[in-house]
């Protein structure tokens, strides 16, 4: 379940999009969690987009000291430490000793949400635009 408290468009820039991505060995029979970076429109650069959003989670939760378990929920990154090599994972290294505990199965940039909070017929929730900054 994600953090009720914490939502990834919060993190985006004016022009950045959000992906959603997979994981190997994080099926279950319901199907695999679906995970969420930051991404500029149109990069293939997985990697640094992924480390881009680490930093912006950890900066953004310092003073809530939940930044692990945001990271495990959003991103599903994990403590490189805690994955363990007979697993049979070959973990995705990113930044500060975190990684992804799999390979990437898959990854799409969402199509940006056109809408505004101001616009009466606007029945969706404002916060899927994020505040641009």
């Amino acid at each position: 379940m994600k953090d009720a408290d914490f939502d990834i468009s919060t993190l985006l820039y004016e022009g950045e999009a959000i992906a959603d991505y997979t994981l190997t060995g994080m099926g279950t029979n319901w199907g695999s969690p679906v995970y969420q970076c930051v991404t500029q429109p149109g990069s293939t650069d997985i990697h640094s987009a992924l480390e881009e959003t680490l930093h912006r989670i950890i900066d953004a939760r310092i003073d809530t000291g939940d930044a692990d378990d945001v990271l495990a929920e959003t991103m599903g990154v994990v403590r490189a430490d805690s994955i363990d090599a007979e697993d049979g994972v070959t973990p995705i290294d990113l930044d500060l000793g975190y990684a992804l505990p799999g390979a990437i199965t898959s990854f799409t940039e969402r199509a940006p949400v056109a809408c505004d909070p101001a616009e009466p017929l606007n029945m969706t929730d404002a916060s899927a635009c994020g505040p641009i900054r």
